[in-house]
């Protein structure tokens, strides 16, 4: 049985592997705060690398700042997912995780997982598969985390060469461009121009989902102020509906995991022009009646429902 020392010796990330401008990142306005969210992810994952007991894992995690908490239950999300593959005796830790303490921040969950299991190269090659297995809607959230993964720790091979992950379906990759818009926020600072001129580099056919996990990212993690939330708004161009989507899927994540804070009030109030209660509202209604899967599944039935809700809300300039 591997002890937390040996757990930690074999599975810790050191601060040099996750040090911005190792990565490649950009530094810029929101290096900083965005460097402290990391950490907090960080934070989280390695928590759940010492402490065993889920119930003392999540009391640790909410002594985090609100503004923090969520992203540490994603790093600790990512650490069970990792250990249930690498300890199966334990059981699965990562589904007593969302089923128990972690119940309030379900995307948050099952993006960590996505974040963990791309750690894991025999995983990641058929992570859709350990995928479909997980909830219909959520689900495609641990594609999300892989995307992040791969944009966070090989910038420059899925950003700089704009890399595919073949063995992924269609809809698999658009999942994995949410994610990859995400880290995008991350490795330009916060900074909207240069999140506009490195997405105007990927092919159109990727760059809605590329905006969408911006708008999540700037709204949930944030770390800059309204000047540069409100330059989103300017160089999205038509993706503005996607924006708020995003942006609205991250304030329903604070509203239910109890963990609102100014920025995404702030963010969700440019990007979405409503109140974060209202946007978390508007999701829920979304996610009401939808169709099975199909040949599109109905999480991209949600997100375009949620998209219309937002679209005749909007007035940018």
């Amino acid at each position: 049985m591997l002890t937390a020392t040996l757990r930690r010796a074999l599975l810790s990330v050191p601060p040099r592997k996750r040090d911005f401008t190792r990565l490649g990142f950009s530094p810029g306005i929101g290096g900083g705060k965005l460097r402290d969210a990391s950490n907090a992810f960080f934070a989280g994952y390695h928590a759940a690398l010492a402490e065993c007991d889920l119930v003392k894992l999540a009391a640790a995690l909410d002594e985090q700042a609100p503004e923090m908490r969520g992203l540490a239950y994603e790093g600790a999300a990512g650490a069970l997912a990792i250990m249930d593959r690498l300890m199966p005796w334990r059981g699965d830790q990562w589904r007593a995780f969302l089923d128990g303490p972690a119940a309030d921040h379900p995307n948050m969950v099952y993006a960590g997982a996505g974040l963990g299991l791309a750690h894991l190269p025999w995983v990641k090659m058929r992570i859709e598969k350990a995928a479909s297995k997980l909830h219909p809607i959520f689900r495609w959230a641990v594609l999300d985390g892989y995307g992040f993964h791969e944009g966070f720790f090989h910038w420059e091979r899925f950003v700089g060469r704009k890399a595919i992950d073949q063995r992924l379906s269609a809809y698999g990759r658009r999942a994995f461009d949410q994610g990859l818009g995400r880290c995008l926020w991350f490795g330009c600072s916060g900074d909207a121009v240069r999140v506009a001129r490195t997405i105007a580099t990927f092919p159109e056919s990727r760059r809605s989902d590329l905006w969408s996990g911006t708008g999540a990212a700037s709204t949930y993690a944030g770390a800059v102020d309204r000047t540069a939330i409100e330059a989103v708004t300017r160089e999205c161009g038509p993706y503005s509906r996607h924006v708020a989507q995003g942006a609205a899927i991250a304030a329903h994540a604070r509203h239910k995991g109890h963990n609102p804070c100014a920025h995404t009030d702030m963010a969700c109030g440019v990007l979405c022009g409503v109140s974060p209660d209202q946007a978390a509202r508007i999701v829920e209604e979304c996610r009401e009646n939808l169709p099975p899967d199909a040949a599109e599944p109905a999480y991209e039935h949600w997100r375009r429902r949620i998209q219309e809700r937002f679209a005749g809300r909007l007035v940018h300039g």
